[in-house]
């Protein structure tokens, strides 16, 4: 029976009373299904769909959130706010810290640049859906249909 109740004890106390801190938090895998409910949404409808995708390819720059081997081609699902969709009311500018956050969004901008590049040079399509896309199903479908056609 002791080895039960040391069982027990480690379970309650690892598993129910452990908190995250707030550097664990932030340390999330950001490419796991945890932390985007739009990538899930657009993997579900290309799924549904009938179309075959791979998630998160080490091996391409920038490590796309979906690649569709068969076209050839990578689906990125951007956040507005981080990667500055233009003219979107959810790329707004913080109040505070200004120019930390600047710089912040610019990195992530020339990031996602040089990356698209790369990839085009590599002889992959890229396709971008933005986060504000995603919650209209008829629209990503559309859209996905329509830069497939024209790129293949």
């Amino acid at each position: 029976y002791l080895h039960f109740f040391f069982f027990l004890y480690f379970v309650i106390v690892f598993f129910f009373f452990k908190q995250k801190t707030a550097y664990e938090i932030y340390q999330c895998d950001w490419s796991s299904d945890v932390c985007s409910s739009d990538l899930i949404a657009v993997r579900s409808l290309l799924h549904e769909n009938g179309y075959r995708f791979r998630l998160h390819v080490n091996n391409l720059p920038g490590k796309p959130d979906i690649v569709l081997p068969k076209y050839k081609t990578v689906i990125f699902v951007h956040g507005c706010f981080w990667h500055r969709h233009s003219g979107c009311k959810f790329a707004y500018n913080p109040k505070t810290d200004v120019v930390k956050w600047k710089k912040k969004f610019r990195q992530n901008v020339d990031r996602h640049t040089k990356v698209e590049k790369e990839l085009i040079e590599l002889g992959w399509k890229v396709i971008i859906i933005w986060e504000c896309e995603a919650s209209d199903n008829d629209q990503v479908l559309m859209l996905i249909k329509d830069k497939l056609r024209v790129l293949i």
